[in-house]
């Protein structure tokens, strides 16, 4: 009897918790259509060499989604084919974006008050970092509608890929060999890293001479060169 008590008072304690029931309910979609993006990735893969399966279902399971984007990323760029090199490499940049907001809602820390929903979210990787954010269910909305717009876009591309033998195409693969460098995402990636590499590096001024460095450290001045 006393256990049964105890149990009934977490119950209401539990339900003293401010739970937005809106903004849970949209969270649940975030974590659905997800999946659903995920397995229209894991169907290119699929297709592609028309696996067996019950072994694609280990393959899935056992596979990390960054595997599964790499594995797609690496049979387009084998294909030599730039069109569909640039098509995956655009949409790769939509999915990497919508990966670091999911990877905050999912795996964040919610602090839940009265009239506030916010998410806490710790990064250790090369650095530690945190980051706080109020979210609105009207955000978490729209952002579970724009993954469902980005796994249309996925299975279109996927239907491109099945219409044109993608499979027959990447085992005689025909055209010169594409440069990853030139695509769309590692593009954006190389301006992302100059970006934070410039707000690194403090202003540099004029470059000295070996004259002037020698007067710099013995009088303060920078020795004045003639014209």
């Amino acid at each position: 009897m006393a256990k049964e008590e105890s149990n009934q008072a977490i119950v209401e304690r539990a339900a003293t918790i401010f739970v937005n029931e809106k903004l849970a309910r949209a969270l649940g979609y975030v974590v659905v259509n997800w999946s659903i993006l995920e397995w229209a990735i894991s169907l290119i893969i699929k297709e592609s060499a028309n696996f067996n399966p019950s072994l694609f279902s280990i393959y899935f399971a056992e596979s990390s989604f960054l595997n599964k984007l790499s594995i797609v990323s690496s049979l387009v760029h084998h294909s030599r084919k730039k069109e569909w090199f640039d098509q995956w490499s655009n949409l790769q940049k939509s999915i990497e974006r919508l990966r670091a907001t999911r990877n905050d809602l999912v795996h964040g820390t919610w602090l839940l008050e009265e009239n506030v929903q916010s998410v806490f979210r710790i990064k250790s990787r090369a650095k530690l970092s945190a980051s706080v954010a109020e979210i609105t269910e009207k955000e978490v909305v729209e952002f579970y509608q724009e993954i469902s717009l980005v796994t249309v876009r996925i299975n279109m591309f996927r239907q491109e890929l099945s219409t044109q033998n993608f499979g027959s195409v990447i085992l005689a693969p025909k055209g010169p060999v594409l440069d990853r460098a030139q695509s769309p995402l590692a593009r954006s990636q190389d301006q992302v890293r100059a970006q934070k590499k410039s707000k690194r590096q403090p202003p540099q001024g004029p470059k000295l001479s070996s004259a002037q460095k020698r007067a710099l450290r013995e009088t303060g001045k920078p020795k004045e060169e003639a014209p």
